[in-house]
Parts: structure tokens; C-alpha cells; sequence
């Protein structure tokens, strides 16, 4: 997850923090969303975004589908580690 969060630090320049993305007053921007298989780890990243209203996207670039947080935990059972995305 790490050199995967450095990837995307140094491709965007902007710099992750962890940052809950779900939780009711999280900050608008953009996340690295990296879900948990209960039983792998960390191996995939989804990206996020929050718009200014609150409404919530998540984006898997591998399988070109939108889902919700709900939606996603379906899929990855072990939850997520988010990090909002911003510039230095």
C-alpha cells in the first residue's frame, strides 16, 4: 500500500493523508482508497472523491465501475484505508 500511495503522490503531486472518507463531515477532495480482502490485505486501490455537497464516488479504474462505500465493502469484506489527497 505504501509504495502504491508513493506512486500516486509522485504521479499527481499531491500528498495523502489518512482521512476517513466515509464518515458524515469528511473533507471534499480526492482519495486513495486502498480495500481490504479480509484474509490478502491491502491489494487494490480505488480512487474516491467527495464533492463540495457531500455526495460520494468510488471509482475501480481496473473494472470501470462506480459503487458506493456499501458496495464496496460487499466486495472487500475487510473494510478500507483512505487517504485524502492534497496539495503541498
Amino acid at each position: 500500500m505504501q509504495k502504491s500511495l508513493a506512486y500516486i503522490e509522485n504521479a499527481t503531486g499531491l500528498k495523502g493523508s489518512p482521512a476517513a472518507f466515509n464518515e458524515p463531515l469528511a473533507h471534499a477532495g480526492h482519495y486513495a482508497v486502498f480495500p481490504r480482502v479480509a484474509t490478502k490485505g491491502n491489494g487494490h486501490v480505488i480512487y474516491g472523491e467527495i464533492l463540495p455537497n457531500g455526495e460520494r464516488y468510488l471509482y475501480d479504474a481496473q473494472t470501470g465501475k462506480t459503487m458506493s462505500w456499501e458496495e464496496m465493502l460487499k466486495t472487500y469484506s475487510g473494510g478500507a484505508k483512505t487517504f485524502l489527497l492534497k496539495g503541498n
